[in-house]
């Protein structure tokens, strides 16, 4: 499983390999029809965690779920942030300019001043970050008090997700992401009521760690 290597995590995250695997950015907006009962597994009521807040979406990509969390749960502002700025393009040209920024940035180093933000939100981003305790430090930073991150991961204890790895090509900057390597690391950084639930779209009562199909994270900053 050469993406889940232990040289992988020592050589640190690689921006040409990022250009690399996606060299082609999207050409519409995809939209964000069918999103929400992902966002569900993060709560019951999505609105509780988004409306009336400052929102920061790092890795956001095209920019789905910042859509949804801007049109539709309410946000007062949401910033999408991602390295690559092609793949925000359409979303820029879709998405209304007042309730949404767009910022060309890495995780590693947030283009933003400090307590900035009342909610960060990442999707399918920290596996793809080694080195976590660098970007939950600056995920930290721009939070204010009280602030709180919520995202989703793969669960890498799915049979299912480690079979995919022998046969499809993915990002060489992704490995297998621990619950209890993000625990760690975000008690480390200050954050507290640290959650890592097991969690499935299909299935939203099943918490099984090895039938999930991903993880859902919540860890707050406490006044």
């Amino acid at each position: 499983m050469r993406h889940f290597s232990v040289m992988q995590l020592k050589r640190g995250f690689s921006v040409q390999a990022e250009k690399e695997y996606y060299s082609r950015p999207p050409v519409v907006f995809p939209g964000y029809r069918g999103l929400l009962p992902y966002l569900k597994l993060l709560h019951p009521n999505p609105e509780v965690l988004f409306a009336g807040k400052r929102v920061l979406d790092i890795g956001a990509g095209e920019c789905v779920y910042t859509g949804l969390i801007a049109n539709e749960l309410g946000a007062a502002r949401v910033v999408a942030l991602d390295l690559m700025r092609d793949r925000m393009l359409p979303a820029k040209q879709s998405l209304p300019p007042l309730s949404v920024g767009f910022v060309q940035g890495s995780c590693y180093n947030l283009p933003f001043q400090n307590q900035s933000f009342d909610v960060v939100f990442g999707d399918l981003v920290l596996h793809h970050l080694p080195g976590l305790a660098a970007v939950i430090s600056e995920v930290r930073r721009v939070l204010r008090k009280p602030g709180c991150y919520v995202g989703l991961e793969p669960n890498f204890f799915n049979p299912a997700q480690i079979i995919s790895r022998f046969f499809e090509r993915g990002s060489d900057n992704e490995y297998a992401l621990w619950p209890s390597l993000v625990r760690k690391e975000f008690r480390h950084c200050g954050f507290e009521d640290v959650e890592v639930r097991y969690v499935w779209r299909r299935l939203p009562s099943l918490h099984n760690p090895l039938l999930s199909s991903s993880v859902a994270i919540s860890a707050r900053v406490l006044a």
